[in-house]
């Protein structure tokens, strides 16, 4: 038989995801608070009130705004350098060379450069509704997984016994875990993430956790716990401790976990393609800066470009080019660093997924849930509820059997 084709990631991206798997614990807490932090100020915008106020935090303070991210591109100071060459090279063609002499400069006509860039903001515009599709859907599919351990944990703690049901929650979180190390790529690790939960929140007993690591912190490890989690409920059934139609649907509720995830799974093994990013790439680099060429050579009328015109003339001119120039490049720019980011929501920048945040609070949770203890109710207590609650009165109306003063009184009897 032909040996199937290996999945192991070439040494460059193993550096690569190793890199980012060196975050400490710690780290990514602090990258936990610094969500919360933006979410806050995403909240603080969206109020009644505006928030706009805070503009300056969100967008220049606070590490994760986006002017802070595209000011620091490489691409956009390379775009602004070649605006204020290209000025100063116009502006001493037109103050100190004879006026008979050739121009050393081309002119290019800004309209033709910005039809190229209309047709690259759509491109552009695609690109980035495409990347946050995809992000919406693993979000979507990572919240749902998180609910079906919920349920699962609903039912367990009413229909099997308090230590399996405990056993079952527990291999349920570790499995979850193990699936979001299992993405590789992300910036949650076996050190730094699932060994810590473990050892916080004790998921797996030694003997469980060595079999884990023998097979491996990965896709197969994920599957390992699932199938011990689908023979619990098995043999909650074969011992009749609960009957076919409720092990059918905690057995669903499980395998709907298993779809979830593998549904990230399927993101990660299928990005968007690389000749999409590529072309997106080439043309940016080519566009901005021959719109900056052709933004800082336009001769308008008006001046701008004689040392007679004024000084004031010619900053008002400089200024405002420049600022078209800024503009367009961080329109660009922006987009593509916002599609780029949108591309991994489990990696470590701020937008991303709230991964430690989640599993701990689905830990929590899970906890609380198996803990629940209805207390004895007496039912003479019961029957006072019933006789304190109002009267049913009329369809429209409320206690003490008082119409509403905004409703007609009703033309027949209930």
């Amino acid at each position: 038989p032909t040996a199937m084709p290996s999945r192991e990631r070439s040494g460059e991206l193993q550096e690569l995801d190793d890199g980012e798997h060196k975050l400490e614990y710690e780290e990514l807490v602090q990258i936990e608070r610094n969500r919360l932090r933006l979410h806050d100020y995403a909240l603080l915008v969206a109020s009644t009130d505006g928030g706009w106020h805070r503009w300056a935090d969100i967008s220049i303070l606070l590490k994760g705004g986006m002017l802070r991210l595209v000011v620091s591109d490489r691409v956009v100071w390379f775009t602004t350098m070649t605006y204020f060459m290209m000025r100063a090279a116009i502006i001493l063609e037109k103050n100190f060379l004879p006026p008979d002499a050739e121009p050393y400069l081309i002119r290019v006509e800004q309209s033709d450069v910005s039809a190229i860039g209309v047709l690259l903001s759509f491109f552009l515009t695609f690109f980035t509704m495409e990347a946050y599709s995809r992000y919406k859907t693993q979000w979507a599919a990572s919240c749902a997984a998180s609910t079906s351990v919920l349920d699962l944990a609903v039912m367990a703690r009413t229909s099997f016994p308090s230590d399996d049901a405990k056993r079952l929650m527990r291999t349920m979180l570790a499995a979850h875990c193990v699936g979001i190390v299992a993405l590789g790529d992300t910036a949650y690790g076996n050190a730094n993430f699932f060994d810590q939960m473990d050892k916080t929140y004790k998921l797996l007993t030694p003997s469980e956790m060595a079999r884990v690591q023998e097979i491996g912190v990965n896709r197969a490890g994920h599957w390992e716990l699932v199938a011990w989690c689908m023979e619990m409920i098995q043999v909650q059934q074969d011992n009749k401790l609960i009957d076919p139609p409720l092990a059918s649907n905690i057995k669903n509720q499980l395998l709907m976990f298993r779809r979830q995830i593998s549904l990230l799974y399927d993101f990660h093994d299928g990005p968007i393609p690389y000749v999409y990013i590529n072309f997106a790439i080439t043309i940016s680099l080519v566009y901005l800066p021959l719109f900056s060429y052709a933004v800082a050579v336009n001769v308008r009328e008006g001046g701008g470009f004689l040392i007679e015109d004024g000084l004031g003339s010619m900053m008002f001119f400089f200024i405002m080019d420049f600022f078209m120039v800024f503009l367009n490049s961080f329109f660009v720019m922006g987009l593509q660093r916002l599609a780029r980011q949108l591309q991994n929501p489990f990696s470590s920048d701020f937008e991303d997924v709230a991964v430690l945040r989640d599993i701990i609070s689905e830990i929590m949770s899970v906890r609380r849930i198996l803990a629940a203890s209805r207390p004895e109710v007496d039912h003479t207590e019961e029957l006072k509820m019933e006789e304190q609650q109002p009267a049913l009165g009329h369809g429209f109306a409320h206690a003490g059997g008082q119409l509403r003063p905004d409703f007609a009184e009703p033309s027949f009897e209930w």
